[in-house]
């Protein structure tokens, strides 16, 4: 008999940024306080949205969805020019992945 292990997909927006962040693309790269700032705020806000009323929360998705498209932006911006700071892989799995959580909020 044969056992086979699956990772479970990531249902957190915090789980998605952290598989982002420990991806091979984004190996031995630290990336930059303005992108990691934008995904925790977004986190934060999500979290909150989750424990408020539908009229606030709806608000907070709202700016959670902003912050995610700014981190996107900024990790795409950050691997640009000649002395890029983030690997242009990396900056696209950070961007999929703020893409990916703002699509399901």
């Amino acid at each position: 008999t044969s056992t086979t292990t699956t990772t479970l997909p990531c249902t957190t927006a915090r789980c998605t940024f952290d598989t982002a962040e420990m991806s091979a693309a984004c190996a031995g790269q630290t990336i930059p306080a303005s992108v990691t700032a934008k995904l925790t705020k977004a986190e934060t806000l999500i979290d909150h949205a989750a424990t408020n009323p539908p009229k606030k929360a709806r608000k907070l998705l709202v700016k959670a969805r902003k912050a995610l498209k700014q981190a996107g932006t900024t990790a795409t911006r950050l691997a640009k020019g000649k002395k890029a700071k983030l690997s242009a892989a990396c900056a696209g799995a950070l961007a999929d992945a703020a893409n990916q959580v703002a699509a399901g909020l």
